[in-house]
C-alpha cells in the first residue's frame, strides 16, 4: 500500500439508534480523523471514532460521549455546530459511564425489563 493510501479502520461494532446504523471504530488517536480528540461523531457519515489507547474509565465515558451526540442528531435533531451540545454531551456521557456499570448489578427480573 502507498503511504498516500489511508487504510480505512476496521469497524468495531455496529449502533443502531432509531432504525440508523452507525459504524464505531476504535482508533489510534494519532488518527488525523481524531483531529487530537479523545473521541469524534460524524454525524453526516453515522460514524463514530473513539481512541484505543484510552484507559478504561476515560474509554467508556468518551464512547458515550460520542453517542451522546449520535442520538441528539437523531432525536434532538441538534447539530455539531450547535455550542451547547458539547456541555449536554459530557454531562450525560459521564453520567452513563457511571450509571451503566451499576445495572449489570440489578436484580435479574429488572435487569430482563430493560433488556440488558
Amino acid at each position: 500500500m502507498k503511504k498516500s493510501q489511508k487504510k480505512k479502520p476496521t469497524t468495531q461494532f455496529k449502533l443502531q439508534i432509531h432504525g440508523t446504523t452507525w459504524d464505531v471504530f476504535l482508533v489510534s488517536r494519532s488518527n488525523p480523523l481524531m483531529e487530537g480528540a479523545l473521541g469524534i461523531c460524524f454525524q453526516n457519515q453515522l460514524t463514530i471514532y473513539v481512541s484505543e489507547e484510552l484507559p478504561d474509565e476515560l474509554f467508556s465515558s468518551t464512547l458515550f460521549h460520542e453517542c451522546v451526540h449520535a442520538c441528539m442528531a437523531i432525536y434532538a435533531q441538534v447539530n455539531e455546530n450547535d455550542r451547547n451540545e458539547e456541555h449536554y454531551a459530557d454531562a450525560v456521557g459521564i453520567g452513563m459511564s457511571q450509571v451503566i456499570p451499576q445495572l449489570q448489578k440489578l436484580p435479574e427480573d429488572i435487569k430482563k425489563r430493560l433488556k440488558i
